[in-house]
């Protein structure tokens, strides 16, 4: 009844259409949820997140859960989290990747999580980071232990948002630090590295160069979203 009145004083719209969402609704309406355009890359060999990094940076499997576009409902969504501070969509939305993912994950042996790490100007800015929030959600799915602390970022660098292809590397040389002593006291680990959207990859594969430096590790890649 509670629960009921709440909802009636203080009612909880969609993300995706602005409709008040109803009791079993959670962030976005039924036909929003028929509309996520879903990529199903895990049941792909070759899907279009991996040849993104052919040729680049080795990783072991690769997978994003959503396809972003310039406009529409997934955009809306990482707008929610980044912008408005929706810290529990970003959780509920990790667990879903780690859903579609528990298989492989296992499967290939990850047994760490690596959150895309944030400069600590750009956290104390929006008072938290939106992969480290995905990767607590994946975590409580899969039951790997994240390691985010292994890795920082010691540069500050502009948003990529609105930076071209070539810019946008540019903008990530050598911005991230591995704590080699926490790295060395763990032996060898197989990384997932996850961000919220992949775009022209160039942040994560940053990250995953500096990781290789250290040897003894694989790593794999997980996005909320990929933009093709």
């Amino acid at each position: 009844m509670i629960h009921a009145l709440l909802a009636v004083l203080f009612p909880v719209s969609c993300i995706g259409c602005e409709k008040v969402l109803l009791d079993q609704e959670t962030h976005i309406c039924l036909n929003c949820e028929l509309e996520l355009p879903v990529t199903n890359y895990q049941n792909e060999t070759n899907n279009p997140l991996a040849k993104t990094f052919w040729g680049r940076v080795k990783f072991e499997f690769a997978f994003a859960y959503l396809v972003y576009k310039k406009a529409g409902l997934v955009k809306r969504i990482v707008q929610a989290i980044k912008y408005k501070g929706n810290k529990q969509l970003a959780y509920d939305f990790g667990q879903r990747l780690g859903r579609q993912i528990k298989l492989q994950i296992h499967q290939n042996g990850v047994n760490a999580l690596i959150a895309v790490p944030l400069h600590p100007k750009r956290l104390k800015q929006r008072g938290f980071n939106q992969s480290e929030l995905i990767v607590q959600g994946i975590a409580s799915v899969t039951h790997i232990q994240n390691k985010s602390e292994y890795i920082k970022r010691t540069v500050h660098t502009p948003t990529q948002t609105a930076k071209s292809r070539i810019e946008r590397w540019e903008n990530v040389l050598s911005i991230y630090e591995v704590d080699k002593q926490l790295f060395q006291q763990n032996g060898q680990c197989h990384f997932l590295l996850v961000d919220d959207v992949v775009t022209t990859g160039a942040t994560v594969e940053s990250l995953a160069k500096e990781l290789l430096k250290m040897g003894n590790c694989k790593l794999s890649v997980a996005a909320l979203a990929f933009a093709p």
